[in-house]
């Protein structure tokens, strides 16, 4: 093609609005469904081009034929994509694979979309029904299109007759004759090129979710990277580290921060709007009893923080992956405090609003809940009151009415002493499948210095002052005076520094105080001033403080109240009071037993790391801790520290809530951790003890570890050693020594136990996908010490797991236990996260959950091991 004919088409191309040639901006194949009707089972394709979001039932056959279609119009390109051909077995054809396999075809494919000739551009969005949902459609004049009408004219419609999918790459049929002038690949780049980077900027970097980390990169391939990926990039950061250059992709956008030598650009923020079609629905997340319930408010089609405010705000939003519903979004929210959040349905991505009152500019506001009960929310941040009413009102019911009828698609509203009413809206988006929620999330669980337990609930005090006055340094020295003054519940107030410790009513009924769902905290022919929500016959006081029932994020319940003459039942709510903000607390009576007796069993999982049972064990382990007799022992090799790139602490500590958060579902045992030494030969593991849950910490290094928990390295003469990473005097000189102290801790707690079982990593290498070394070794230091045993090798039963081997697989485990798992995984991270990074634990392996894959078991041969 001439190169005035070139110009020509560019002109033309200009003319009729060039704009009008849109691409997706997301497709994806989040999930597939079974039609009872026929009992097919289609993929759903989900399509986002920027204006419209839709949904399409495909069949495979359907995907199988356009993808044929594709191979002849654009073999060049469709040849390298992923695509899931008829596997006839080995598990290729289940649905979930394929799923897996088209979602990353379709994301792949939307990402060249505009490098497809202008026939497989048609064919692309023919197959996604995009004329129907993009108004005004138009196929535009291509400056390819001459290119492409001679190619199909060369290449036709031929097939191979080795396979009708044939996408064996001729790169001898796609090259361009007459466009290797530079000026011409100039002119393409300059027509091409879309207008969605800001400006780039030197020495500063982005905090947020990391989609992609490639190194090493040119900072020219790392903007190619992010034009290819879409409107996932929604920012980039190249970075030169140590003569290495990283090219960071991040597909949300949190805190801008000063980073020396760094090189940041952004997208341009979208063309955003308010809108008063927002319609406020409810929610409620309940999983099997007794997982906690969370009731919330949300509205489609609106993020609280749009690209323009992540950058001008200086709050980070805790971006969660692979987050499965609106539903567990509320719940990450309230599991790290905080009361808004944002969550995508196509990308799953949680994002939960992070802000810091006494450094933010924040008001109290009501905000709109169900049944009409809208909820006082201590602080909600300033940039979130977009409107003001235009007259002063008298009244808070005339502010909420103003919000009710405005035109931002208002949620929430704030009435000052002058009359004037605020109102709080998100931002609203194009798009429906983006969803702003609010939780009110005020109730807290602490632990004083000395272990007592107490709950707290901020901003609420009693409707009558009848108690006495203490002064307290802070709330956790109020909690402590009530418990001297052998009283359970307490008002504290910071501003004064007054703990007000109140006394229980006498009263003929039980009096049940929030705490958690299996346990509440109660208190026999007693009360407290509180107010009445609503009341009700119910058959029993255990059914009266059930927590779907009485829920402070459903109706501000705070407790229940039983009278067992008449099965009356009456849901009890405390007074807001942010004027001075005012904590009520309560210490709850420690009903369940604080040690282990009569036990039987001993489940033994040994493990290379923390999370190594939560993950690949999670069935035996998370029900072990579920049966009163047994003892559930976990032994960690290592301290878990990734070759010194994690802080061990903060990953013991996530373990740790994890078991505590099992011990509290069970409700069997006392919650509270006990930490004690135990002495094996010359050396000390730190033990802790939760409940039914035994942790012994060995805290091995993971770098050099492996040589000793080799045996194969057990008789090399060597000068070698190794200390805990807690303890440098401390050595540890040969795999026998490590062999010997793990026994010493098993026969420990192995002692008069009639059943034993030990559960760890499959030791047998894959042919396929390797596991993690560390994984291997642990489950091979376990077989031989039972196997060697003169009694466990007879009496124990013996159960391998897969690791990475089988992460990758289609989600096994019950719908239970999977729900089980994913609450105790969300209480561990929230047990290390940094409150002040957008960096959490829970997208380490949240995408792994769900699954279980036992390899082998050994079984015993004798009834009892006593």
């Amino acid at each position: 093609m001439a190169l005035n004919q070139l110009l020509h088409r560019k002109s033309r191309l200009t003319r009729r609005r060039a704009s009008s040639i849109r691409t997706m901006r997301n497709v994806e194949v989040p999930r597939y469904e079974v039609l009872r009707s026929s009992k097919t089972t289609v993929y759903i394709t989900t399509v986002d081009n920027g204006t419209d979001y839709w949904e399409l039932p495909i069949r495979y056959s359907k995907y199988h034929d356009f993808f044929t279609t594709l191979c002849k119009t654009d073999k060049k390109w469709v040849a390298k994509l992923p695509f899931p051909e008829k596997s006839f077995g080995f598990g290729k054809d289940s649905p979930d694979f394929r799923r897996r396999q088209l979602d990353l075809f379709m994301r792949q494919l939307n990402a060249l979309f505009t490098s497809l000739s202008a026939e497989g551009q048609d064919v692309v969005m023919d197959f996604l029904e995009a004329k129907h949902h993009v108004y005004h459609y138009e196929r535009e004049a291509s400056i390819y299109d001459h290119y492409d009408d001679e190619k199909a004219s060369r290449r036709g419609y031929k097939s191979s007759v080795a396979s009708d999918t044939d996408c064996e790459d001729n790169s001898s049929e796609h090259n361009i004759d007459g466009l290797s002038s530079p000026s011409i690949a100039a002119l393409l780049c300059a027509l091409l090129k879309p207008r969605q980077y800001a400006t780039t900027e030197t020495d500063v970097a982005y905090d947020g979710h990391n989609a992609s980390v490639v190194a090493p990169m040119s900072l020219d391939g790392c903007t190619s990277l992010c034009t290819r990926l879409g409107s996932t990039c929604q920012v980039y950061v190249w970075h030169n580290l140590s003569s290495n250059a990283t090219c960071i992709i991040k597909d949300s956008v949190g805190v801008r921060r000063a980073v020396p030598g760094a090189v940041t650009t952004r997208r341009y923020p979208l063309s955003l709007r308010r809108s008063s079609r927002a319609i406020i629905r409810f929610g409620s997340s309940e999983g099997p009893h007794p997982l906690p319930t969370v009731a919330y408010s949300y509205v489609h089609g609106a993020l609280w923080l749009d690209e323009a405010k992540a950058a001008t705000v200086g709050w980070p939003q805790h971006t969660f992956t692979y987050v499965e519903s609106i539903g567990e979004c509320a719940q990450l929210a309230t599991t790290v405090s905080q009361p808004l959040f944002s969550y995508s349905t196509t990308s799953r991505v949680c994002s939960v609003v992070e802000y810091d009152a006494a450094n933010q500019p924040t008001r109290p506001s009501y905000m709109r809940m169900q049944d009409g009960r809208d909820v006082l929310f201590e602080n909600i941040p300033a940039a979130f009151l977009v409107a003001t009413a235009a007259t002063s009102l008298a009244s808070l019911a005339e502010c909420a009415a103003a919000c009710a009828g405005n035109q931002f698609g208002c949620v929430g509203y704030h009435l000052e002493r002058d009359g004037r009413c605020h109102l709080v809206a998100p931002t609203m988006q194009p798009l429906r499948s983006s969803m702003a929620g609010w939780v009110p999330a005020p109730m807290r669980h602490h632990l004083t210095v000395d272990g007592r337990r107490y709950v707290t609930m901020r901003g609420y005090r009693f409707s009558e002052s009848t108690h006495s006055v203490v002064p307290a340094a802070s709330l956790e020295d109020c909690a402590m005076a009530t418990a001297r003054g052998n009283r359970s519940v307490f008002a504290y107030t910071a501003s004064s520094g007054s703990c007000a410790v109140v006394p229980l009513q006498q009263r003929s009924a039980i009096l049940a105080l929030r705490d958690y769902p299996k346990v509440p905290a109660q208190f026999l022919h007693a009360g407290l001033p509180l107010d009445t929500i609503t009341s009700m016959s119910v058959d029993s006081a255990a059914t009266c403080a059930i927590h779907s029932l009485c829920s402070i994020s459903r109706n501000e319940c705070v407790a229940t109240s039983f009278e067992p003459s008449t099965g009356h039942c009456t849901l009890l709510k405390a007074t807001r009071s942010l004027d001075p903000v005012v904590t009520l607390g309560w210490l709850p009576p420690t009903t369940l037993p604080t040690t282990m007796t009569a036990m039987t069993k001993a489940a033994f999982f040994v493990t290379a790391h923390q999370d190594d049972h939560e993950l690949f064990m999670s069935g035996p382990f998370l029900s072990s801790l579920g049966e009163r007799g047994t003892k559930t022992i976990s032994v960690y090799l290592t301290a878990g520290d990734l070759y010194t790139m994690l802080a061990w602490p903060a990953r013991e500590r996530a373990t740790l809530m994890g078991t505590q958060a099992a011990v509290e579902y069970h409700g069997l045992y006392h919650p509270v951790p006990v930490t004690t030494n135990v002495t094996i030969g010359t050396h000390v593991v730190t033990k802790v003890t939760i409940g039914n849950g035994v942790h012994y910490f060995l805290r091995l290094p993971e770098s050099g570890a492996h040589h000793f928990l080799n045996a194969s390295l057990a008789n090399r003469t060597s000068r070698e050693w190794l200390s805990p990473v807690d303890k440098p005097d401390e050595f540890y000189s040969s795999y026998d020594e490590v062999r010997a102290v793990v026994q010493g801790l098993m026969e420990r707690e192995a002692a008069g136990m009639a059943e034993l079982a030990f559960h760890t990593s499959e030791p047998i290498p894959s042919h396929v996908v390797q596991d993690h070394t560390l994984h291997r070794l642990s489950g091979e230091l376990t077989a031989s010490i039972v196997s060697s045993h003169r009694t466990w090798s007879a009496c124990a039963h013996v159960q391998f797991y897969y690791g990475y081997q089988k992460w990758e697989a289609a989600a096994d485990l019950d719908p239970s236990t999977a729900a089980f798992q994913r609450h105790v995984w969300m209480r561990e991270f929230a047990g290390v996260m940094n409150l002040k990074n957008t960096t959490t634990g829970w997208d380490f392996h949240a995408k792994q959950l769900g699954r279980m894959d036992i390899s082998r078991a050994i079984l015993p041969t004798i009834a009892s091991c006593t």
